[in-house]
């Protein structure tokens, strides 16, 4: 757990390198600019091509059969921009405004419980992108649904499911841990449209991919909960990305996992 946002991106900030770089050694990921004075938030114009997002969230399982339904619920803080695989600095993000995704879903897979073996697709996601101004410490936690500290905030997009699947990364040595990937449309609000300055229409989907370390996943008596995890979200143009960028990421993602494991970084 952490003190303040702005904590938590120093912290994550060395491992998040990871996946850009990966992400964008043979694909160029596409650029977009925020404008948070567009929505009422202070901070100056930043032009990105990734956003690098933690996880907290609750997954509980409903075992039928061989397999089992499941809920996914959670707040997904965004913790740095990068561009081109550099994170960015002095963009205010975490400082004086800050970003989350809020969101639910649900879904189905082959094991009732996680394993080695577990897949399987989620049958319904929802997401809102809220934006805030920092007025002091903000904890996130897999439980809320709005992070302590966070004061009126504004919702600055929405999203539903086009596509997206979940499983389980095994890490020889390590450990079987959960992932998923997640392609979702991307519609700003009125209030967050001055937001999203460029492109403009903006892109109409959203891509993301998250892994975890071991340490990050606690096992409860019907499913688990995921403390500080990794991921990252990239805007599309079309709903489709094309497979090998899908792939990409993916790979990246499962990289970061096994660097964060392997120094330490919580």
């Amino acid at each position: 757990m952490f003190g303040s946002a702005f904590t938590f991106a120093t912290r994550f900030a060395g491992a998040a390198i990871i996946t850009a770089t990966m992400a964008t050694s043979a694909v160029a990921l596409p650029v977009f600019t925020f404008s948070p004075s567009g929505a009422g938030l202070t901070g100056p114009n930043v032009t990105a091509d990734n956003l690098v997002i933690s996880d907290f969230s609750t997954v509980v399982f409903t075992p039928s059969g061989t397999g089992a339904t499941f809920t996914d619920t959670g707040v997904l803080p965004v913790v740095q921009y990068q561009l081109g695989g550099t994170p960015l600095t002095g963009t205010g993000l975490n400082t004086s405004y800050g970003l989350y995704f809020g969101f639910d879903g649900t879904g189905t897979q082959n094991t009732p419980t996680l394993t080695s073996g577990t897949d399987g697709v989620f049958t319904t996601l929802n997401f809102t992108l809220f934006g805030y101004n920092v007025t002091g410490p903000v904890t996130y936690l897999p439980t809320n649904t709005t992070p302590t500290g966070v004061t009126a905030p504004v919702a600055l997009a929405t999203g539903t499911l086009i596509s997206g699947g979940v499983g389980a990364t095994t890490i020889p040595g390590v450990a079987v841990v959960p992932n998923a990937n997640t392609l979702l449309t991307f519609t700003p609000t009125a209030a967050g449209s001055g937001f999203f300055a460029n492109p403009n229409p903006f892109y109409n989907a959203v891509f993301s991919a998250f892994t975890n370390n071991p340490s990050q996943i606690q096992t409860t008596a019907n499913g688990f909960v995921i403390t500080q995890g990794g991921g990252s979200a990239n805007f599309l143009a079309t709903p489709t990305p094309e497979p090998a960028s899908m792939a990409l990421l993916g790979a990246g993602l499962v990289a970061l996992g096994v660097a964060r494991r392997r120094r330490g970084v919580a």
